[in-house]
């Protein structure tokens, strides 16, 4: 009984903290953790980059294919960044189809390359969708502690500006 206890309260606090679809860290949690990083960036000098990450058209793939296939979809991305992120990154579901990722201790030109890689393994990753092979893009802003903002705040802010820029030479 007492082991069951156990498991259920550490269930619970795995809940606190990671998106139920997704696995990644939920949005609250990037948020403290983001704090903590830019508090240790500050005090060591550190640099890092943040990059937010957006499904292209997924309104348009929702209506195509369903809410289901969607969140398999965003399953499916979340997985992409699970495996291709270092264990010290902080990858988490921002919300909706977006997604964000505090690449530790790396300047931007590397989270450039970084970003173009992730950007390159989503597009040619299939989604299987009701037995049919489907492609979905991402598009990526990206932003540099502290050349772009001294604060988590002001990163996103900068991350979410190159996002929409990088969105609107795409269309």
């Amino acid at each position: 009984m007492h082991i069951e206890k156990a498991q259920l309260y550490e269930r619970v606090q795995e809940l606190a903290v990671r998106d139920g679809l997704t696995g990644l860290y939920n949005h609250q949690e990037f948020q403290r953790l983001l704090g903590l990083e830019v508090n240790r960036a500050k005090r060591y000098s550190k640099e890092f980059s943040l990059m937010l990450i957006d499904a292209d058209y997924f309104k348009q793939f929702n209506d195509t294919y369903g809410h289901p296939a969607g969140d398999k979809a965003l399953k499916d991305i979340g997985d992409i960044l699970k495996k291709n992120f270092r264990s010290v990154d902080i990858a988490a579901r921002y919300g909706g189809e977006e997604f964000v990722v505090v690449l530790i201790e790396t300047p931007l030109k590397q989270a450039e390359d970084v970003a173009e890689r992730l950007r390159s393994l989503v597009a040619s990753h299939i989604f299987h969708i009701e037995g049919k092979a489907v492609s979905l893009t991402v598009s990526i802003g990206l932003a540099s502690f502290p050349a772009d903002s001294d604060t988590g705040e002001g990163l996103v802010k900068t991350a979410d500006h190159a996002l929409y820029n990088s969105k609107k030479q795409r269309s």
